[in-house]
């Protein structure tokens, strides 16, 4: 089957988002005209830090982080995650005794810990469940601010538990930049994690916010970074905080939209997680009697992109494989949304007798 010549509809924002345009500018103007290595012993590094430090401001003023928040750049989320836990595993587990970590199933680094799998216990809960295994072995807890689906955790009742067992809390805010207020002072967190890639800036622009009491072993190379990727992402967090308030509003009416013209013109869809709170941007949608993967891939083909969660987050639900999320941006316009629901509704009147179990 060919691919469709229609105009692309990115609607897979929880992947993967598009680099704007000053985040590019920024990049690009850092390797014209500032670049050079960081920790160098000539002038242009000299220079370079000034930029550097600069980027480290806006990030920082971003999150509303005081002096208490160290910053720890990375091209890759993982090695910031793998230098965390071994920060962990130096300042917690080998000084108290806690080697129980909780997260959610949301989660996607999980693999990371085996380095550490003699010392530390994982476990992998659902956010109710984590609530109730919070105890006094627990060192770390590490929760997303929303997941794929848009629903948002329940961020305070767990820091209020964490901060009773006197357990660290990690989140990662990547799917909440430009779509939440963004305030590290009231979530009562003590690691903050955020993927660029997640909103507007390049692939390989990560970041860690940490306070240093916290975990004073932590130590990153700024030479692991480069100037450029520094200023990618703290021009596209700039952009997206400055535009929160206009993106929460547009994006809420649009996913609105595309779930009000979707159920008005098939009637055995099904919108989820209505009286969650949840993402202004997402809107997730059970598709009855054609299974998501098809369903997906039918779309791919119509150049429509969106995306579906993983089948073990809902191992309860009778419509797990039916579920297809659509994650808009402030780039979506009323246009797209008609278009969509006009493609949605084509391909699934098509395979509406197709199901696989």
């Amino acid at each position: 089957m060919e691919r469709s010549l229609k105009k692309l509809i990115y609607f897979d924002n929880h992947t993967v988002t598009k680099p704007c345009k000053e985040s590019i500018t920024a990049y690009t103007n850092s390797l014209t005209h500032n670049w050079g290595i960081l920790g160098g012993h000539n002038q242009l590094s000299f220079d370079l830090e000034i930029q550097y430090q600069k980027a480290v401001t806006v990030i920082k003023n971003a999150f509303n982080s005081d002096d208490q928040w160290e910053l720890a750049l990375n091209s890759s989320y993982h090695a910031l995650i793998q230098n965390m836990l071994i920060g962990l595993y130096s300042d917690v587990v080998c000084q108290s005794g806690k080697n129980h970590i909780l997260t959610t199933k949301h989660q996607n680094a999980l693999h990371l810990f085996s380095p550490l799998s003699e010392q530390l216990f994982l476990h992998q809960l659902d956010v109710e469940d984590i609530i109730k295994k919070i105890g006094p072995r627990t060192a770390l807890v590490s929760i997303p601010f929303a997941c794929i689906t848009g629903v948002l955790t329940p961020v305070e009742i767990i820091a209020r538990k964490c901060l009773e067992n006197g357990s660290l809390l990690h989140i990662d805010m990547s799917l909440a930049v430009g779509k939440s207020i963004l305030d590290v002072q009231s979530l009562n967190a003590d690691l903050i994690t955020f993927d660029g890639s997640l909103f507007s800036a390049p692939i390989g622009t990560v970041g860690l916010l940490y306070k240093k009491m916290t975990l004073p072993s932590l130590n990153f190379k700024r030479c692991e970074f480069s100037n450029a990727a520094a200023n990618a992402l703290a021009a596209a967090l700039k952009i997206s905080q400055e535009q929160c308030d206009l993106t929460m509003m547009e994006t809420a009416r649009l996913s609105a939209k595309l779930s009000d013209g979707i159920c008005s013109k098939l009637a055995d869809v099904q919108p989820l997680f209505l009286r969650n709170d949840r993402l202004p941007n997402t809107c997730c949608l059970a598709f009855p009697n054609i299974h998501n993967e098809l369903l997906l891939f039918a779309l791919n083909r119509q150049n429509l992109l969106a995306s579906i969660p993983h089948p073990s987050l809902f191992n309860n639900h009778p419509l797990a494989k039916n579920i297809v999320i659509f994650a808009l941006s402030r780039d979506t316009t009323d246009e797209d949304i008609d278009e969509a629901i006009d493609r949605i509704v084509f391909v699934k009147n098509q395979y509406k007798q197709l199901w696989v179990e």
